[in-house]
Protein backbone atom coordinates (compact mmCIF):
# COMPACT_ATOMS: atom_id res chain seq x y z
CA UNK A 1 0.00 0.00 0.00
CA UNK A 2 1.45 3.48 -1.00
CA UNK A 3 2.28 6.16 2.09
CA UNK A 4 -0.78 8.74 1.88
CA UNK A 5 0.86 12.14 1.45
CA UNK A 6 -0.88 14.65 3.33
CA UNK A 7 -0.51 18.53 2.06
CA UNK A 8 -1.35 21.63 4.15
CA UNK A 9 -1.15 25.03 2.48
CA UNK A 10 0.21 28.03 4.50
CA UNK A 11 -1.08 31.39 3.73
CA UNK A 12 1.36 34.41 3.86
CA UNK A 13 -0.59 37.24 5.97
CA UNK A 14 1.13 40.36 4.71
CA UNK A 15 1.44 41.75 8.01
CA UNK A 16 4.93 42.89 7.54
CA UNK A 17 5.25 44.99 11.26
CA UNK A 18 6.13 41.17 12.48
CA UNK A 19 9.09 40.94 10.36
CA UNK A 20 11.31 42.61 12.84
CA UNK A 21 10.14 40.09 15.68
CA UNK A 22 10.76 36.55 13.43
CA UNK A 23 13.98 37.49 12.66
CA UNK A 24 14.43 38.03 16.58
CA UNK A 25 12.90 34.73 17.00
CA UNK A 26 15.32 33.15 14.89
CA UNK A 27 17.95 33.65 17.70
CA UNK A 28 16.25 31.53 19.66
CA UNK A 29 14.89 28.90 17.90
CA UNK A 30 16.45 26.00 18.79
CA UNK A 31 17.63 24.85 15.45
CA UNK A 32 18.16 20.90 14.34
CA UNK A 33 21.55 19.57 15.14
CA UNK A 34 21.00 16.80 12.40
CA UNK A 35 19.73 19.11 9.95
CA UNK A 36 22.69 19.16 7.32
CA UNK A 37 24.54 22.28 5.86
CA UNK A 38 23.78 22.84 2.02
CA UNK A 39 24.42 20.21 -0.07
CA UNK A 40 27.61 21.37 -2.06
CA UNK A 41 26.84 20.79 -5.75
CA UNK A 42 29.72 20.50 -8.13
CA UNK A 43 28.45 22.34 -11.40
CA UNK A 44 31.06 19.27 -13.43
CA UNK A 45 28.86 16.54 -11.83
CA UNK A 46 25.50 17.94 -12.75
CA UNK A 47 23.93 15.83 -15.92
CA UNK A 48 20.88 15.52 -17.55
CA UNK A 49 18.66 12.54 -17.64
CA UNK A 50 16.32 11.76 -20.22
CA UNK A 51 13.09 10.10 -19.50
CA UNK A 52 12.57 6.46 -20.14
CA UNK A 53 8.60 5.98 -20.07
CA UNK A 54 7.86 3.07 -17.97
CA UNK A 55 3.52 2.22 -18.47
CA UNK A 56 3.86 1.24 -14.73
CA UNK A 57 5.75 4.03 -12.83
CA UNK A 58 3.77 6.34 -11.14
CA UNK A 59 4.81 9.83 -9.47
CA UNK A 60 6.95 10.23 -6.05
CA UNK A 61 7.74 6.67 -6.21
CA UNK A 62 10.84 6.11 -7.70
CA UNK A 63 12.36 3.85 -5.57
CA UNK A 64 9.18 1.30 -6.55
CA UNK A 65 9.35 2.58 -10.36
CA UNK A 66 13.22 1.50 -10.53
CA UNK A 67 12.95 -1.44 -9.03
CA UNK A 68 10.06 -2.34 -11.09
CA UNK A 69 11.93 -1.38 -14.79
CA UNK A 70 15.48 -3.76 -12.93
CA UNK A 71 13.17 -6.42 -12.50
CA UNK A 72 12.28 -6.37 -15.38
CA UNK A 73 15.09 -5.02 -18.26
CA UNK A 74 17.85 -5.36 -15.72
CA UNK A 75 20.44 -3.06 -14.48
CA UNK A 76 20.97 -1.21 -11.23
CA UNK A 77 19.58 1.70 -8.91
CA UNK A 78 22.00 5.08 -9.17
CA UNK A 79 21.32 7.05 -6.66
CA UNK A 80 21.48 10.93 -6.05
CA UNK A 81 19.89 14.62 -6.11
CA UNK A 82 17.31 15.68 -8.52
CA UNK A 83 17.04 19.21 -9.15
CA UNK A 84 13.38 19.71 -7.90
CA UNK A 85 12.78 23.66 -8.61
CA UNK A 86 14.43 26.94 -8.07
CA UNK A 87 12.72 29.00 -5.88
CA UNK A 88 10.73 30.56 -4.64
CA UNK A 89 8.35 29.58 -7.39
CA UNK A 90 6.65 32.42 -8.86
CA UNK A 91 3.28 33.04 -10.16
CA UNK A 92 1.74 35.78 -11.89
CA UNK A 93 4.32 38.08 -13.94
CA UNK A 94 7.06 37.31 -11.53
CA UNK A 95 10.54 37.71 -13.01
CA UNK A 96 13.10 38.18 -9.95
CA UNK A 97 16.06 35.90 -10.10
CA UNK A 98 15.36 32.97 -8.09
CA UNK A 99 17.45 33.07 -4.39
CA UNK A 100 17.72 28.92 -3.90
CA UNK A 101 17.63 25.93 -5.99
CA UNK A 102 15.53 22.53 -3.97
CA UNK A 103 17.20 19.24 -4.67
CA UNK A 104 15.28 15.99 -3.99
CA UNK A 105 16.83 12.68 -2.80
CA UNK A 106 16.13 10.49 -6.19
CA UNK A 107 17.26 7.29 -7.98
CA UNK A 108 17.58 6.86 -11.48
CA UNK A 109 17.39 3.44 -13.28
CA UNK A 110 21.02 2.74 -14.74
CA UNK A 111 20.91 0.18 -17.25
CA UNK A 112 22.96 -2.71 -18.40
CA UNK A 113 25.17 -0.52 -20.59
CA UNK A 114 25.41 2.29 -18.40
CA UNK A 115 23.41 4.94 -19.63
CA UNK A 116 21.10 6.73 -16.62
CA UNK A 117 17.39 6.92 -17.68
CA UNK A 118 14.16 8.54 -15.94
CA UNK A 119 11.53 6.05 -15.03
CA UNK A 120 9.75 8.45 -12.58
CA UNK A 121 7.08 11.01 -14.28
CA UNK A 122 6.64 14.48 -13.10
CA UNK A 123 3.85 16.15 -11.41
CA UNK A 124 3.73 19.71 -12.34
CA UNK A 125 4.79 22.04 -9.66
CA UNK A 126 1.60 24.21 -9.92
CA UNK A 127 -1.04 22.05 -11.00
CA UNK A 128 -0.32 18.63 -9.32
CA UNK A 129 -3.22 17.01 -11.74
CA UNK A 130 -1.17 17.74 -14.74
CA UNK A 131 1.47 14.28 -15.20
CA UNK A 132 4.24 14.10 -17.55
CA UNK A 133 7.98 12.79 -18.74
CA UNK A 134 10.74 15.01 -18.91
CA UNK A 135 14.17 15.01 -18.40
CA UNK A 136 15.51 15.02 -14.46
CA UNK A 137 18.82 17.12 -13.81
CA UNK A 138 20.70 14.81 -11.67
CA UNK A 139 23.85 14.74 -9.47
CA UNK A 140 25.22 11.14 -8.44
CA UNK A 141 25.83 10.65 -4.90
CA UNK A 142 26.93 7.46 -3.29
CA UNK A 143 26.28 8.74 0.10
CA UNK A 144 22.96 9.62 -0.97
CA UNK A 145 21.45 6.19 -0.75
CA UNK A 146 17.97 5.56 0.26
CA UNK A 147 16.86 4.82 4.20
CA UNK A 148 15.48 1.46 3.27
CA UNK A 149 12.68 2.34 1.03
CA UNK A 150 12.59 6.39 1.78
CA UNK A 151 14.49 9.19 0.03
CA UNK A 152 16.35 11.48 2.95
CA UNK A 153 15.29 14.96 3.20
CA UNK A 154 15.02 17.31 0.44
CA UNK A 155 18.07 20.09 0.75
CA UNK A 156 17.89 23.79 -0.21
CA UNK A 157 20.94 25.10 -1.57
CA UNK A 158 21.69 29.22 -2.05
CA UNK A 159 22.03 30.10 -5.77
CA UNK A 160 23.29 33.97 -4.63
CA UNK A 161 24.04 35.21 -1.79
CA UNK A 162 20.70 36.55 -1.10
CA UNK A 163 19.43 32.94 -0.88
CA UNK A 164 21.74 31.85 2.00
CA UNK A 165 19.01 32.85 4.42
CA UNK A 166 16.11 31.25 2.98
CA UNK A 167 18.01 28.07 2.22
CA UNK A 168 18.88 27.41 5.74
CA UNK A 169 15.61 28.13 6.95
CA UNK A 170 13.93 26.15 4.77
CA UNK A 171 16.25 23.09 5.87
CA UNK A 172 15.66 23.77 9.38
CA UNK A 173 11.75 23.82 8.34
CA UNK A 174 12.51 20.55 6.64
CA UNK A 175 14.12 18.82 9.89
CA UNK A 176 11.73 20.50 12.09
CA UNK A 177 10.68 17.88 15.28
CA UNK A 178 7.35 19.54 15.32
CA UNK A 179 4.67 21.55 13.34
CA UNK A 180 4.88 24.29 15.67
CA UNK A 181 8.78 24.45 15.30
CA UNK A 182 8.12 24.03 11.80
CA UNK A 183 6.21 26.94 11.15
CA UNK A 184 8.24 29.33 12.82
CA UNK A 185 10.80 28.37 10.31
CA UNK A 186 8.68 28.85 7.10
CA UNK A 187 7.26 32.24 8.57
CA UNK A 188 11.13 33.25 8.45
CA UNK A 189 11.66 31.89 5.62
CA UNK A 190 8.00 34.21 4.08
CA UNK A 191 9.99 37.08 5.85
CA UNK A 192 13.43 36.40 4.27
CA UNK A 193 11.94 36.08 0.77
CA UNK A 194 10.18 39.29 1.04
CA UNK A 195 12.99 41.17 2.57
CA UNK A 196 14.29 40.55 -1.67
CA UNK A 197 11.87 41.93 -3.29
CA UNK A 198 9.11 39.18 -3.56
CA UNK A 199 5.69 39.37 -2.43
CA UNK A 200 4.99 35.73 -0.43
CA UNK A 201 1.70 33.78 -1.59
CA UNK A 202 1.75 30.40 0.37
CA UNK A 203 3.32 27.71 1.14
CA UNK A 204 2.62 23.75 0.23
CA UNK A 205 4.36 21.39 3.12
CA UNK A 206 4.14 17.75 2.10
CA UNK A 207 4.01 15.12 4.73
CA UNK A 208 4.31 11.34 5.19
CA UNK A 209 3.07 10.84 8.76
CA UNK A 210 5.19 12.60 10.75
CA UNK A 211 7.84 12.94 8.05
CA UNK A 212 7.86 16.28 5.66
CA UNK A 213 8.77 15.21 2.59
CA UNK A 214 8.41 18.33 0.47
CA UNK A 215 8.28 22.43 0.91
CA UNK A 216 7.36 24.94 -1.89
CA UNK A 217 7.51 28.24 -1.30
CA UNK A 218 5.24 30.70 -3.88
CA UNK A 219 5.87 33.96 -4.64
CA UNK A 220 5.07 37.05 -7.32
Amino acid sequence: MADFVQTTVIAWDGDTHQLARWFEEQQHLPANPRCPGSLAVDPAAVVTVEPFPFDKSVPQRCFENVEAVVGALGGEFAFGWALGHRGPLQVGDGSHAPLYSRWVNHVVWRDAAGMLWEVTPHFDAHDRSQIGWRPTIFVIDEGAAFQGRNPQLTQHTPLRPEGKLVSNLLNQAQHADTDQLRLQWLRLAFAAIEKQGFRPKHCRVESIGARTSNIMLFAE
